[in-house]
This record gives structure tokens, sequence and C-alpha cells, in this order.
């Protein structure tokens, strides 16, 4: 608990009774700050602490690879035409011909492909090397891809500028049988 010390009654006697007032007051303060600290619960933002999907601040949609084989999704562009908050008009039917070398771009909420972050396994991926605005989701393998998280809401705070309209997370599959022969 709380002790005085032999200076806290010099210092009463000096200032009066205001300082013997902060004695009494400052043992009721401590108890208080004691039973705040017990109670309290901390809520870290911006961290990597695996949590559960209930737990997360902002709905991340979850869409498994097979729920996207079993309605004939064969690449990455295909899948995020499932993606309803997904807006994208840079396809690589209409890149032919273009000057991105027929690259397809992730656009959520229609606020522009390079405001949507693309990660794969969570870490960042590179720009298409012709127009650079923008990760070519034609680079991803989708044999490859187990499941994709998005997460369409802004995460600017988080990822930086790159994730205003949100970010797409593709995560691959872990277990690989080798070839045999």
């Amino acid at each position: 608990m709380f002790k005085t010390k032999p200076i806290a009654g010099g210092l009463a006697l000096a200032f009066g009774g205001l300082a013997s007032a902060l004695l009494v007051i400052a043992p009721a303060h401590a108890q208080q700050q004691t039973d705040a600290q017990k109670l309290e619960r901390i809520e870290v933002t911006g961290s990597l602490i695996p949590r559960i999907q209930g737990e997360t601040a902002l709905p991340v949609s979850v869409i498994s690879a097979e729920q996207l084989r079993a309605v004939g999704v064969t690449n990455a562009q295909g899948a995020l035409t499932y993606v309803t908050q997904n807006q994208s008009s840079t396809v690589s039917a209409s890149s032919v011909g273009g000057t991105n070398g027929g690259a397809s771009y992730a656009d959520l909420r229609g606020l522009g492909v390079e405001r949507t972050l693309v990660l794969l396994n969570g870490q960042r991926i590179v720009n298409n090397p012709y127009s650079g605005v923008a990760v070519d989701l034609n680079t991803i393998p989708f044999a490859s891809i187990d499941r994709i998280e998005v997460l369409a809401e802004g995460a600017s705070s988080l990822y930086g500028a790159d994730a205003i309209a949100g970010v797409v997370n593709f995560i691959t599959r872990r277990e690989y049988e080798g070839c045999s022969g």
C-alpha cells in the first residue's frame, strides 16, 4: 500500500493543510489505480498477433480454393469475380493490345487498382513491370492457392496508402507431394 516517508511529514508542515490533504487523497487514488489495472483490457492495434475470426476488428471474407474450383474458376482473376466488392475493369481480355502486357488487377470498392493491396501469404507482391501501378493477378498460380482472404475495408493504418480500398491476401497451400519417377 502507501507508506508515508519522513520527507512527506516535513512537506506537510511546510505547506500546511494542502500537503496533508494530498497525503489523505493519495492512498485512495493509489487503490483506485490498482483496481483499474486489474480490470483494464488492453487492445493492440496493428499487430500480427494471430486471432480467431470473431475477434478481428473488421470483417474478413474467406473463400476456399475448393469453393472456387467447384464453380469452375481456373485463375486468380476469375476468383476475384466472386468477391462482391471487386470492381475491376482491367482484366486480361480487355488488356489485349494494351500497354500493360495483358494484366488483370484487383480493384476493391472501385477506388482504383493502385489503392488495393494484394498480398501473398501476408507479404507484398511486386507490381506489374509494364505499368507499375498494381499487382498483376496473372502472376499468382491458382493451383497453389489454398484460400483467399479479403478485407474489403480501408486498412491504410496497418499497411499504408496501398490499402485504402482494402486488402486481398492469397494464402498458398502448405502441403506438397513431390513427383515420383
